[in-house]
């Protein structure tokens, strides 16, 4: 038996209550609000007739409140029934209605966080794909603000809730050749509505209580994994641009750092030149300066020379060459 924590509902005039904060919504009415009415309230109890969630109006079934704190359907439920069998608990259902209520959530996926915006939420909405197949996802999630996920997956996301039953490989393949991408949010044991999973009798006030418990841990963050990871063609064309974008600017800035090589390589040959050219003049001068001092000790051997003939000479020998008559 498929158990709702919450539902819409019909008036007198057999139309469905809008949420007064938000008149793009209708009203949600939660069962333990709906049983403390029936019980304060009868009269403006009988006033109202239940119906169950799903996007598709056609598709919704009525719903009468259980003292346990759940609604139950009256008749044959037409649509949103999970054949995966997790929709049949207070764990699935109360974990539907608090990300459905979600404007903002932190998904950690793997070892990313994502902010995710959403500006509504279809419930159960039903899809037929062309094999046949029909599914009526948990939620469809669409995004209200650009992030990258928004742009691929073409703004829209799957969430689906998982308590015990996890999204079947089918089930992935056909979302995923629809183009349509699925955010398993797993339900684990530790968080689970334990009364309901270990066979104790519970009421509206301890669904009130997980309902409060979820809403705060959901508020902070939600753990969950990718299933279908489709992307979209815009979202393809737009990193082929990115790419392209990447590649000219990086050919530009080779393109400028190999016209700085070139720079730098005349101002070095320049450099060398004139280096070079400054060595052969210093060879230059040194060969001069080598020739002007072997020059100077010839001088200075032949004059050491010849005041060694002079000290040799006598007396008159010396007087004789002081009179020698110049050539």
């Amino acid at each position: 038996m498929a158990k709702k924590t919450w539902a819409y509902a019909k008036n007198e005039q057999d139309e469905f209550i809008q949420d007064k904060n938000d008149p793009s919504r209708f009203r949600t009415f939660y069962i333990w609000e709906v049983l403390k009415l029936k019980n304060t309230l009868p009269e403006d109890y009988k006033k109202i007739s239940f119906y169950s969630t799903q996007a598709n109006p056609s598709n919704r079934s009525r719903m009468a409140p259980v003292k346990n704190g759940f609604f139950r359907y009256i008749e044959n439920m037409k649509g949103g029934n999970n054949s995966e069998g997790d929709n049949e608990t207070i764990s699935h259902s109360t974990a539907l209605l608090v990300l459905s209520e979600l404007k903002n959530i932190k998904f950690i996926i793997k070892d990313k966080t994502y902010l995710l915006n959403f500006s509504k939420f279809i419930i159960e909405q039903r899809l037929q794909f062309e094999n046949g197949n029909v599914y009526f996802p948990d939620l469809i999630g669409y995004f209200s603000s650009e992030c990258d996920l928004a742009e691929k997956w073409n703004g829209k996301v799957v969430i689906e809730i998982a308590v015990k039953h996890k999204c079947t490989s089918q089930k992935i393949r056909d979302f995923l050749e629809y183009g349509l991408p699925i955010i398993e949010v797993s339900i684990s044991d530790k968080i689970w509505f334990s009364k309901e999973f270990n066979g104790k009798v519970y009421d509206a006030n301890d669904v009130e209580n997980y309902y409060n418990f979820l809403k705060k841990l959901f508020n902070n963050r939600v753990y969950g994994h990718i299933r279908s990871n489709p992307t979209s063609s815009d979202y393809y064309e737009k990193q082929l641009l990115i790419k392209d974008k990447i590649i000219d600017d990086n050919q530009q800035k080779f393109n400028e750092f190999q016209e700085l090589c070139k720079l730098k390589l005349t101002e070095a040959i320049k450099r060398y030149d004139n280096v070079r050219n400054s060595l052969d003049n210093i060879k230059l001068t040194n060969q001069q300066l080598q020739q002007a001092l072997s020059k100077s000790q010839e001088n200075e051997n032949a004059l050491k020379k010849r005041i060694e003939e002079i000290k040799s000479m006598s007396f008159w020998e010396k007087i004789k060459q002081i009179f020698r008559p110049c050539k």
